[in-house]
């Protein structure tokens, strides 16, 4: 039924046969007056996270003797585990190394030197071995570690720690932390500072600890607080891309240098970097043979960072058969450091020649990375102007290296370090969970080809929520970074993926077309990342004019082009609510019945928009309702009416002739 046709009907009513006369005109004046209604437009970070690792650890040490009989098990078990800590490995040592007789039983990794098993690692806690024949007197020390791991935020240009006296019954004396910063984050340790502001890294301050009191590189610090006090540490740090290491690469020494520093002077020492290699690190040895003095040796290394590494000092005498030649009382001292830089300093502050000997130490990235590890190829020519060279492999903590494969098949995985008999040189070689190494020259000895470290990675979960904390299913995750990935999520709102190759990542996701997060992975420190989104709820609430919830409103959310994205019907109380919305521009469109209105409205959190349609009244019984406008124009055809009836009134007065009555149709 049309409008006109129950307009005339309700005329009919009020005003009876009268209107009949003028039913010809109506059509005429709603035509005009009466226009369809139209609505009119109503008026996440740039920069990766990076943490730094702090393992705070507890060493309990035993020693004692092992008895083993022939068809005997004996098993060494580790001590209960420390508040707050947790069992990280188990080592048994053999001071005079395991007897051919006796044979491990329960273990994951071998300490063995020159074919010889000197020591046992079980990261269970459980060590055992069992006797093949005879019997056997074992002496062992066993250590058991325990792990505390921290996660510290790097915000600045320093890590700040606070070390504390470990619960009894360990002591200062059992713990040692180490902090680690991962290969491709853009940050170099350039030094350590103890209690009181005290430069660690200073040579001649290390030179008055022991060698294991503080390592360091540009990528770890290794404390030993049996040396060192308690108290508050800063870990000082630079930051830029030339900082970034590779994860895999070929590291080179290059020939040894002998030089010499006259008394009471100091020289720099630098070797020009061959090309395609980067400069890491001198290895530096000091030493002096003169006679004996009562006094010390005062000399020193400056670098970028300078780690201490290695230090003997002794009496050598040289005497004869009798006093016929009196003996010559000699002083030895050698010391050795690791020099991180381009360049280093050496100062001599004594009254004789120094000799220093070094050898610079070149990197080189290498390495496929795979799902399953990484494929390191190692050229033949590549390696043979240097005088040894290895293969290391740096993992983060999401991955654990399992076993390194040389190109001849050999697998060395069980080794936690080793220094294997090699034609007639010694092959190093070290696998521990996130690094290890491979000695591929030495000498004239070498194996080119492709070597296989084997890595197991953890998954990487990322669940994405709305403003609500709610999943959002379907949402798109692209991965861009050393792996280009793309991701759906499940109706749990989670995908996940396995980031099997070092690096920065940035993460974007994309909601219903629009872009609603965006992260830069730099430190993964956990097996799920929860990304918050930009995504809400907008509830549209409809009403009439007069303000009373309109039920029934179909309401659509579109996007400025016209595209469609949901649409609702409002409940008894008007409401419509919308979830899941991405950030961004909309239309919103709201059709009640017959009258529609549309409004701009901009999501940029959780909200709440009133939209109020020209909804007048509703025609009783029939449920048509009536905008303001149209009620205007019935008023006005009201008032025409009357007008008419009152000029027809008046023809009759004048005895003009009676208007012809037409019956006009108004159809459905």
């Amino acid at each position: 039924m049309s409008l006109a046709t129950v307009f005339t009907r309700l005329f009919h009513v009020l005003f009876g046969e009268s209107v009949r006369r003028v039913a010809a005109i109506l059509p005429l004046l709603i035509a005009l007056l009466v226009i369809p209604a139209v609505s009119s437009p109503t008026s996440s970070g740039d920069r990766p996270l990076f943490y730094a690792r702090v393992d705070y650890l507890l060493t309990a040490e035993d020693t004692g003797e092992l008895a083993v009989t022939a068809g005997s098990v004996k098993e060494l078990y580790a001590p209960p585990e420390p508040p707050g800590y947790k069992l990280y490995y188990v080592e048994v040592f053999f001071e005079d190394g395991l007897p051919r007789n006796v044979v491990p039983v329960t273990y994951d990794s071998v300490i063995e030197e020159r074919g010889e098993i000197k020591g046992l690692v079980s990261l269970s806690g459980d060590v055992a071995v069992t006797c093949k024949d005879g019997n056997a007197t074992l002496k062992v020390k066993v250590k058991a570690v325990y792990l505390r791991r921290e996660w510290v935020p790097i915000t600045c240009s320093s890590i700040k720690l606070t070390v504390k006296e470990p619960e009894v019954p360990f002591s200062k004396e059992d713990l040692t932390v180490k902090v680690t910063i991962e290969n491709h984050a853009p940050y170099a340790i350039v030094g350590v500072k103890g209690p009181g502001g005290v430069d660690l890294t200073d040579s001649r301050k290390q030179e008055s600890l022991s060698p294991d009191a503080i390592q360091v590189d540009p990528k770890h610090v290794v404390l030993s607080m049996r040396e060192l006090p308690l108290g508050d540490y800063e870990i000082l740090l630079s930051e830029g891309e030339d900082k970034m290491l590779p994860s895999a690469f070929i590291a080179a020494h290059e020939a040894f240098h002998n030089e010499t520093v006259p008394p009471g002077a100091s020289r720099t020492f630098s070797v020009r970097p061959r090309k395609g290699w980067k400069q890491l690190a001198y290895i530096v040895i000091l030493y002096s043979l003169e006679p004996a003095r009562n006094s010390k040796s005062t000399a020193a290394v400056e670098a970028d960072i300078v780690d201490y590494a290695y230090s003997k000092d002794e009496i050598i005498t040289v005497k004869g058969a009798s006093f016929l030649i009196p003996p010559l009382n000699l002083r030895f001292w050698i010391k050795a450091y690791i020099a991180f830089g381009s360049s280093f300093r050496v100062i001599n502050g004594m009254e004789s020649p120094l000799s220093v000997m070094y050898v610079p130490v070149l990197i080189k990235e290498a390495g496929d990375w795979t799902p399953e590890g990484v494929f390191i190829d190692v050229a033949e020519d590549e390696i043979e102007t240097f005088s040894t060279a290895y293969i290391v492999v740096q993992v983060p903590s999401h991955g654990r290296i399992v076993d390194v494969i040389t190109p001849s098949g050999d697998s060395y995985g069980e080794y936690r370090s080793a220094l294997k008999p090699w034609f007639s040189a010694l092959r190093g070689v070290g696998v521990l969970e996130d690094e290890a190494y491979i000695q591929v020259k030495a000498g004239g000895t070498v194996e080119a080809g492709e070597y296989f470290f084997k890595i197991e990675w953890k998954p990487l979960t990322l669940v994405t929520v709305d403003s609500k904390e709610r999943p959002i299913p379907k949402a798109t995750i692209t991965v861009a970074g050393p792996l280009s990935l793309t991701l759906v999520t499940d109706p749990e709102g989670s995908a996940s993926a396995v980031l099997y190759e070092p690096g920065i990542y940035d993460i974007e996701v994309s909601f219903r077309g629009y872009k609603v997060a965006t992260v830069k992975l730099g430190t993964i420190i956990e097996g799920k990342i929860v990304i918050r989104c930009e995504v809400y709820d907008l509830t549209v609430v409809t009403v009439n004019l007069a303000g009373r919830p309109l039920e029934g409103t179909e309401v659509s959310l579109m996007t400025t082009e016209g595209v469609t994205l949901v649409t609702k019907e409002s409940d008894e109380k008007g409401i419509a609510a919308l979830v899941q919305i991405p950030k961004g521009r909309y239309v919103v469109r709201a059709v009640y019945k017959r009258i529609e209105k549309m409004q701009e409205v901009e999501v940029d959190g959780d909200k709440v928009v009133e939209m109020k349609l020209d909804v007048l009244f509703e025609i009783p019984f029939l449920g048509i309702p009536v905008s303001s406008f149209e009620a205007a124009a019935v008023f006005v055809v009201t008032g025409a009416t009357a007008l008419v009836l009152k000029l027809l009134g008046r023809g009759r007065e004048y005895g003009e002739e009676e208007l012809e009555e037409l019956e006009v149709g108004f159809g459905d």
